[in-house]
């Protein structure tokens, strides 16, 4: 008989990493802690960003109006319908039920555009990551959890809204699926993205999408806009800090991988081209997001997931 070794240990496996370049159900599963902690020490930006969703981090799930009823001795005065009240001329009260779940909706785009990065992670891999957080966030206040993912390589990728964490790990199977096909071109299937999330978005649902918005235009503009007249709406839009900056380095070549654009950042004109290409580009959504008060929220790709969410809230201009 084989006879075991006194210093053998076992070897627990090591959870799986995408490097940056795409997303793991392991790595997204670890962002559970984080989420935790950012939901815990900044109640008033998790409040800021999921408008009329969390109204109660501290004493628990609100309460929906349901009916009214005849004033019956031992009810809260202070919930009497005192229209109701004075039309009828006898003493009615509200009655309120507590809230069900809600329905939290995560657009991923892994398009094209989206996989490109200089440091730590791809946009889009950035962009699954602060997702991420958000779904722990929904998952444990025991809401729905599902979405969407674009350009994965086959079309809309999709999960319906699902109770809890199984929602969130679902979403995460997809994502991580979708990293290991080919990208379709460039902001392709966003328009039908939208379409997708409004197809699962019932009243009173929080949509959160994620993207550069390189196809920002009029027909996404209507449709954001019609999703944001029945649900809560968040568009984080994710940034690589070289595009606002680039160092003087000597020739650089950038790839969408078929083209490759070289530019000559010794130069001050080439350098101030990309830079305002790329201001545009951010303004464009971000005015209209003030317009149409959604919470617009810039996605820095280098910082780490609780990081870049917290900057981001931090520094996004909250509408009133």
């Amino acid at each position: 008989m084989r006879q075991r070794s006194a210093f053998s240990i076992p070897v627990k496996t090591p959870p799986r990493d995408g490097g940056g370049v795409t997303v793991t159900v392991d790595e997204l599963a670890l962002l559970r802690a984080d989420a935790a902690r950012f939901f815990s020490t900044a109640p008033d930006a998790v409040a800021g960003l999921f408008p009329g969703l969390y109204r109660s981090l501290i004493r628990g799930r609100g309460l929906e109006f349901e009916e009214v009823r005849h004033y019956q001795p031992g009810d809260d005065y202070r919930v009497i319908d005192w229209r109701v009240t004075a039309r009828t001329g006898h003493l009615y009260t509200k009655v309120f039920r507590e809230e069900r779940e809600r329905t939290v909706l995560l657009g991923l785009d892994a398009s094209k555009s989206m996989r490109f990065g200089t440091r730590r992670a791809f946009l889009w891999v950035a962009a699954a990551q602060a997702l991420g957080l958000l779904a722990w966030m929904a998952a444990d206040n025991h809401d729905r959890v599902g979405g969407i993912v674009i350009g994965g390589g086959k079309g809309i990728g999709e999960t319906r809204p699902i109770l809890g964490a199984a929602g969130a790990l679902r979403l995460f199977r997809l994502w991580e699926e979708s990293g290991q096909r080919h990208a379709e071109t460039a902001g392709e299937g966003l328009l039908e993205g939208l379409l997708r999330l409004r197809h699962h978005a019932r009243h009173g649902a929080l949509v959160v999408l994620a993207s550069d918005f390189r196809e920002w235009n009029d027909e996404i503009q209507r449709l954001t806009a019609g999703l944001a007249r029945r649900n809560g709406v968040v568009l984080l839009q994710l940034f690589d800090p070289i595009k606002s900056g680039l160092p003087e380095a000597g020739w650089l070549g950038f790839s969408d991988g078929e083209k490759v654009l070289a530019v000559d950042t010794r130069n001050d004109a080439s350098r101030e081209r990309v830079h305002r290409d790329f201001a545009a580009r951010a303004a464009a959504p971000q005015r209209f997001c003030a317009d149409h008060t959604i919470r617009f929220l810039q996605i820095n790709n280098q910082l780490t997931p609780p990081e870049s969410l917290h900057r981001a809230v931090k520094r996004a201009a909250v509408p009133a």
